[in-house]
């Protein structure tokens, strides 16, 4: 998200704080209408997120869905995070039951700070809830290491409210716009949604300076299986090696057919390892895979259908000055070395 987009909310929040009611209302149709632009529901999550942390002056968030599983967790520098739903679970739980903005207050020099500090150093907590007309959709935490507020002011509870209110009707209708996007034939999902979540992982990059990869996948055996089954065989092929790659990437990544037998995965936050010795990422994801698919009964119909499978990757340690395309021609020319020499090829920007 740019400045202008923290700029807005620090103007929004001021002008619910003081501002007339028409003011007001002004406020927070602006505020809401910020969240028209996520166009999938992590991000519409991730933009949340981001959202109530500065505007709470927190130090991280964390999404959790209605079936509370952790969705996304960041922190104030962009970096994805692994973080246990455990570290917040009583406020979270408070949230969902009370539908309504929770916070929870530990002083640092209460009897339990001590016991508590090792275990979460986090020790002031807001959890929002995503409320829609259907129920429920899911909460965002905000923590941070300070108690970075004394009390949860009337007007701050009510934009965070009505935002995660939007928020989860953004998250529905993205949903559904996934649904639109995703190849029926194989459940894979689009090239026009892969680049455009590329262009949205092009936009992180450069604002965070964070690493991502991106990995092109092709089938090899994809022209003779074509030839003796046609596009149905080659489709129920793909769905299934679709479902064994998604199967091992983590939450955050995207899987998606760009082209006839090429599937597509974008990585963020997946780099280079830098020690004693350099671990290529990339390369033990891709040797994951093609062990899985050793493991895997491909058939069309009832015949066994052989799956080989040759990858191409680019890793960028930090934003690339290339815009879209050329950020796929690079993946593009990493995988035809790869067919050509045949064996996978991993570049490193």
């Amino acid at each position: 998200m740019s400045d202008d987009f923290f700029a807005g909310l620090d103007d929004a929040v001021e002008t619910l704080r003081l501002g007339t009611t028409s003011e007001r209302v002004a406020a927070l149709v602006k505020l809401s209408s910020e969240l028209v632009t996520a166009l999938d529901a992590r991000q519409a999550l991730l933009t949340v997120g981001e959202a109530v942390r500065h505007m709470c002056g927190g130090e991280r968030f964390l999404a959790v869905d209605h079936e509370r599983q952790v969705v996304a967790a960041r922190d104030h520098e962009g970096t994805d995070l692994v973080t246990p739903l455990e570290l917040c679970r009583e406020i979270v739980e408070q949230a969902m039951s009370e539908s309504s903005v929770q916070f929870a207050y530990l002083p640092q020099r209460s009897p339990r700070w001590r016991e508590v500090a090792s275990a979460r150093p986090y020790v002031g907590m807001i959890a929002v809830p995503l409320l829609t007309a259907n129920g429920l959709r899911g909460v965002i935490c905000v923590d941070s290491k300070s108690t970075f507020l004394e009390r949860l002011e009337p007007a701050l509870a009510e934009v965070l409210l009505l935002l995660g209110r939007h928020a989860a009707a953004v998250i529905e209708n993205a949903e559904m716009l996934e649904k639109v996007n995703r190849d029926p034939t194989n459940e894979l999902q689009t090239l026009a949604y892969f680049e455009r979540r590329l262009g949205e992982e092009l936009k992180r990059s450069a604002r965070y300076q964070r690493p991502f990869s991106i990995l092109l996948v092709e089938m090899l055996d994809a022209h003779a299986c074509m030839s003796r089954y046609g596009h149905t065989g080659l489709d129920s092929v793909l769905g299934t090696l679709g479902t064994v790659l998604r199967a091992e990437c983590r939450q955050p990544d995207v899987l998606a057919r760009v082209g006839p037998a090429r599937l597509a995965v974008l990585c963020p936050e997946l780099r280079v390892n830098e020690g004693e010795t350099q671990r290529v990422i990339p390369k033990e994801l891709a040797a994951r895979w093609r062990k899985k698919c050793e493991l895997v009964a491909f058939k069309i119909g009832d015949v066994p259908q052989k799956v080989s499978l040759r990858v191409g990757a680019v890793t960028y340690q930090q934003a690339p000055v290339l815009a879209l395309k050329g950020v796929m021609h690079e993946a593009d020319l990493a995988l035809e070395v790869a067919k050509r020499e045949g064996e996978d090829h991993y570049v490193v920007r």
